[in-house]
């Protein structure tokens, strides 16, 4: 039971709700830095999965299967932000994933591009093309 993919996938949401408690509470960009980089660690490690099905049938989110969708899911079971909060990151994070980058640069890769909220819009917009 403790190898299955439902189990990791649980192990995981509770790595993140931990280092999310502890950005919330200390309200230190550094902390919510490093929740966001293990998101996106954990987005990017589940979508490479070869268990990336049963993975998205543990987080809800059906057949897809992309970073994208992980990074969703992830950010919104592990976090207790407002919801503006969430957006902003989840956006920023998805938009970075579009662009292919690593899990080591993300964070360097959104100040690069002006930070959270111009990276949130960037995707916003990609967004609506897309539509």
């Amino acid at each position: 039971m403790s190898n299955s993919p439902k189990f990791r996938v649980k192990r995981r949401l509770q790595r993140l709700r931990r280092l999310n408690r502890i950005a919330r509470r200390s309200g230190a960009p550094s902390d919510r830095a490093v929740y966001d980089e293990a998101v996106y660690r954990s987005a990017r490690a589940s979508a490479r999965s070869p268990e990336v099905q049963q993975y998205a049938a543990t987080l809800g989110i059906g057949l897809v299967t992309d970073v994208v969708a992980f990074i969703d899911a992830l950010y919104r079971q592990s976090s207790g932000d407002p919801r503006q909060r969430i957006w902003e990151h989840v956006s920023a994070l998805q938009y970075a994933a579009t662009r292919g980058r690593r899990s080591a640069d993300v964070l360097s890769y959104i100040r690069s591009k002006g930070g959270l909220k111009n990276c949130a819009s960037r995707m916003a917009r990609k967004r609506a093309k897309l539509s």
